[in-house]
């Protein structure tokens, strides 16, 4: 994907990326790592799209006959077919677009420069997206752990009743940090190719989506501290609804941001002979 705009080249600094010292020269896998992030997003994408169709099928399920989708004198096994529809494509979405974000996450992690750490980045990236779902799993069928998980399926009323006493419990709340490092491991290794082509926009928009994502999980989980009533007004729902939609809007801008400059960045590359005029 190239720009045309000059507005694109904000992203990479204007210096000479044909230096004989400059390390891009030397740095063949960002390519590949730009190709990686175009599957990542692709991935992200099938999630989105199968959650809205899961979610279709299963209000046109529940709510079918009262939007006159469905005929009033409707069989049951209708609304029981689009339930379990919906539930296969919802789990099938998210099963894919799990692998191919891990498969664009491994290529990154296969092909970026340990400059700036990034692929160490990268790689503690992968390590908890992988252990920390695992480690839900785990302690949600167990112990102190599966009462937590069986509170929260009974929505507000349950919340009152989720404590972190025992191992178990406090492991399962590990598990769901680690999912969240994740991501922000993966806006760092973002930064970190950011810094590699000189991008002070880029880096600086990171440093601000950083900013933005603790400011939101620290709202959440104090209004979640305040209890049942308080999540239940209708306001704080919207607030944080908006809150996370902005969060999903930055994670894929500062991704797309990222393939940009690093397209753009290479595309300033010249070979060696040509840098010299030999061709």
């Amino acid at each position: 994907m190239t720009m045309s705009l000059q507005t694109s080249m904000l992203l990479t600094r204007a210096e000479n990326p044909n230096a004989p010292n400059s390390p891009i020269r030397l740095e063949y896998g960002w390519r590949e790592v730009g190709k990686a992030l175009t599957k990542v997003l692709l991935g992200y994408f099938i999630l989105v799209m199968g959650s809205i169709a899961g979610g279709c099928l299963f209000l046109v399920a529940l709510r079918g006959r009262e939007l006159e989708i469905l005929p009033k004198g409707g069989s049951k096994n209708t609304v029981d077919v689009l339930i379990i529809v919906g539930a296969l494509v919802t789990g099938a979405s998210s099963l894919i677009s799990y692998g191919m974000v891990m498969a664009g996450k491994w290529r990154c992690l296969m092909s970026a420069p340990e400059r700036r750490a990034a692929k160490w980045l990268m790689f503690t990236c992968m390590l908890c997206m992988l252990v920390g779902p695992m480690m839900n799993v785990a302690f949600s069928v167990f112990g102190a752990g599966a009462d937590n998980f069986r509170a929260i399926k009974k929505g507000y009323d349950g919340v009152e009743d989720v404590k972190f006493e025992s191992i178990g419990a406090i492991l399962q709340l590990v598990g769901f940090a680690m999912s969240l490092s994740s991501t922000v491991l993966f806006v760092l290794f973002l930064r970190a190719v950011g810094s590699c082509f000189n991008s002070k926009v880029l880096v600086s928009a990171i440093h601000l989506y950083l900013l933005y994502l603790a400011l939101l999980v620290g709202g959440t989980v104090q209004v979640s501290l305040m209890g049942p009533k308080t999540l239940m007004k209708p306001d704080i729902i919207m607030a944080l609804s908006l809150g996370w939609l902005g969060f999903i809007v930055g994670y894929v801008f500062i991704i797309v941001a990222t393939r940009i400059c690093i397209f753009n960045g290479l595309n300033r590359v010249q070979s060696p002979l040509a840098a010299q005029g030999l061709t």
